[in-house]
């Protein structure tokens, strides 16, 4: 899935900034080296989230409910697979959302069962509108470490920053940018 397209030497070039995005983020809180990651979803933003953990070292475990794409992505990645149904326990380190499940404006939902969330675990998801889904508001309540979705978006953003321009990406003024907006956003959305 490229998202950043640059002029390169034989003309234009394609990438996913995605992966370094959640790469990074993830990499904030915790070193990835042999964590096993369990990713929800099988879509565009799952493959560059799991290509980037695999590609970092860690074990990645795809849940999807469609078995067929969740089982062709597995494949792509030498990743295990386990339909969302049949998704009894997390048994890994780090989950991971890259489903719309949450995002406004369906913030009363998540992807899994609160009963799945460990107080050990840590739980990423990659929407960042909400700034804190219910997916994230649960995970802290029971204990886990959250990232929310905005530190993947202010880092792939950078990333596209820094190909197109050349230059460092001014990180702390992207995030205080976005989180205005979708602050703003969000009071403007309340009735």
């Amino acid at each position: 899935a490229v998202n950043t397209i640059c002029r390169g030497a034989g003309g234009l070039v394609g990438s996913n900034t995605d992966c370094l995005g959640a790469v990074r983020a993830l990499s904030d809180v915790t070193p990835l080296q042999n964590k096993h990651v369990v990713i929800i979803g099988a879509g565009g933003a799952a493959r560059a989230v799991a290509f980037g953990l695999v590609d970092a070292g860690a074990r990645v475990t795809i849940v999807n409910r469609t078995p067929e794409k969740g089982e062709q992505l597995a494949r792509d990645l030498n990743a295990d697979f386990i339909g969302l149904h049949d998704l009894k326990h997390i048994d890994g380190d780090i989950l991971v959302n890259t489903t719309a499940v949450g995002m406004t404006p369906d913030t009363d939902r998540m992807p899994v069962a609160e009963h799945l969330l460990r107080e050990d675990l840590i739980v990423m998801d990659v929407i960042y509108n909400p700034l804190k889904t219910l997916l994230l508001r649960t995970a802290e309540r029971r204990g886990c470490r959250t990232i929310s979705g905005l530190s993947m978006f202010v880092y792939q953003g950078a990333a596209q920053f820094e190909r197109w321009t050349g230059t460092e990406a001014p990180l702390e003024t992207m995030e205080a940018a976005v989180r205005q907006a979708l602050e703003a956003q969000a009071r403007a959305d309340v009735p």
